[in-house]
């Protein structure tokens, strides 16, 4: 299963999905732009369902 994203300065969000066993799957640089039109990172992960 994948999760489409979670924006670099939301940390809370990333520990949290870590902590329930999403794993990072690597970073798309620049890619969601912000509401006040800045860009920033975007880290892509996945949960493993099942061997």
């Amino acid at each position: 299963m994948q999760f489409n994203g979670v924006v670099d300065s939301n940390k809370g969000a990333r520990r949290l999905y870590e902590r329930v066993g999403f794993i990072e799957a690597g970073i798309i640089p620049k890619g969601f732009q912000v509401k006040d039109g800045h860009y920033e990172d975007m880290h892509i992960m996945y949960y493993k369902l099942a061997e």
